[in-house]
């Protein structure tokens, strides 16, 4: 593995002077890109020798190619300990045999939901509430983001917008005050992945900044094979 270059800013009466310093342990950044073009191009192969296999064949198949990845990108000791448990556990599971990674913690009361689901619900509800922040009336808005969830295959019955318009107020009634925003990593995201940013000055930026929205909402939705799941 080549050393990478670490630049180094220091100052030198008020001018920037780069140093160099070799970091043995890290691929440079052409090592890191071929890297990760090969971590796709596998788990393209994984996802495609595994067909016919059980999901946690597949994923722990995915995760020794993510673990190859990191290999050759980072060689510091003790990154990949938790991987190399979680894949080992997976395939220990597919034997018969029971990780304690995956004995249930129980608490007693209604089974919790996976995790995957509450992603979605609480994707689904930040995007509710950006959507009144920008004019959206609130059954108009949980109308927008139902229509989008029932569209990526996600089952919501028959009372579908008051599903969504629920989850948006069991959120908000965790705040600590109304003016305590509960869905900070949501409304992180999406400002990361959407073009539009309120405050929005008329209705075709609003539209646009909805439509941006709402696709960035989808992709979450698509991504996470629990938004199937019906209610």
């Amino acid at each position: 593995m080549k050393p990478t270059r670490r630049r180094e800013e220091t100052k030198d009466r008020g001018a920037s002077v780069s140093k160099s310093s070799p970091d043995p342990d890290r691929a440079d950044p052409d090592e890191a890109l071929a890297a990760a073009i090969k971590l796709c191009e596998n788990l393209a192969i994984a996802n495609q020798l595994s067909v016919g296999r059980s999901d946690r064949v597949r994923a722990a198949a995915a995760l020794a190619f993510v673990i190859t990845f990191i290999l050759r990108v980072d060689q510091r000791g003790g990154l990949l300990t938790p991987l190399i448990k979680l894949r080992n556990a997976l395939y220990d599971l597919e034997q018969g045999v029971m990780s304690p990674m995956f004995k249930v913690n129980r608490s007693g009361g209604r089974d919790p939901d996976p995790i995957g689901r509450k992603m979605v619900k609480g994707a689904a509800a930040a995007s509710m509430s950006l959507l009144m922040d920008v004019g959206l009336n609130r059954q108009e808005a949980a109308k927008r983001v139902a229509g989008v969830l029932q569209h990526a295959g996600m089952a919501l019955g028959n009372r579908s917008w008051r599903t969504v318009a629920s989850w948006r107020d069991q959120a908000a009634k965790k705040a600590k005050s109304k003016n305590d925003n509960p869905f900070p990593g949501w409304h992180w995201y999406f400002k990361w992945t959407t073009a539009h940013q309120p405050p929005v000055a008329g209705e075709l930026e609003r539209e646009e900044f909805c439509k941006d929205l709402l696709a960035s909402l989808e992709s979450v939705v698509r991504y996470d094979a629990a938004a199937s799941v019906s209610k």
